[in-house]
């Protein structure tokens, strides 16, 4: 297998556009919501962490999978809070995340994939979380990827690459992979994959490995 690394981000491949706003999450006014979506429905598929303790994205999104027979349009993340140990009152602000999102697109909550990073155990300020989707929406473009990578990081001093683009090819197909903090899309044979993971330490291996 040959691997090329080559620059880019998360939007580089046709049909995908990013936004990152600030929703008001971050106490110091930061990018700290960001929003990918394809423009046609995506085939999506997800790995999860497998702590027992899983927060209100985690459960959402492998809800909104199931139901929506792996098919995805979008991926909200928030940075700032992570709606983690924050019990039905989270649940229910993924859901509201997801139900917003999808509204605002036009197409089914379950088609919409969350997801959050930050502080554990505080509830998400979630008028503005559905505030900033809106504005995120309003916002899509082609070249907001690196906007997009800094509003959905945590607060580090080593911010991540806005975009990496890496070629895979084994046994003669080509995979493609764009990694967005804790988001990765694939294109395999012209069709589109999703993969959208908890950060953590024990998550399995990449789908197209």
């Amino acid at each position: 297998m040959t691997v090329a690394v080559a620059s880019g981000g998360i939007t580089t491949p046709q049909g995908f556009r990013a936004s990152g706003v600030s929703a008001g999450i971050k106490a110091n006014g930061g990018l700290d919501l960001a929003l990918l979506v394809s423009d046609t429905p995506a085939t999506a598929a997800a790995v999860f962490t497998i702590n027992r303790a899983q927060a209100a994205p985690v459960l959402v999104s492998r809800e909104h999978l199931s139901r929506s027979g792996g098919v995805a349009r979008a991926v909200v993340v928030n940075s700032g809070c992570a709606n983690a140990c924050t019990g039905e009152n989270g649940l229910r602000d993924a859901r509201e995340m997801a139900r917003t999102a999808g509204e605002t697109l036009g197409c089914a909550a379950e088609e919409i994939l969350v997801a959050s990073t930050g502080v554990i155990g505080v509830a998400l300020p979630i008028a503005s979380v559905t505030r900033g989707i809106r504005t995120a929406v309003s916002s899509l473009a082609r070249d907001q990827g690196a906007d997009a990578a800094r509003a959905g990081r945590l607060d580090v001093s080593v911010p991540p690459a806005d975009g990496q683009r890496a070629h895979a090819r084994r046994n003669g197909r080509l995979f493609v992979r764009f990694q967005l903090h804790a988001v990765a899309f694939y294109r395999q044979r012209g069709r589109r994959r999703i993969r959208t993971w908890n950060l953590g330490r024990n998550h399995a291996e990449s789908l197209c490995s």
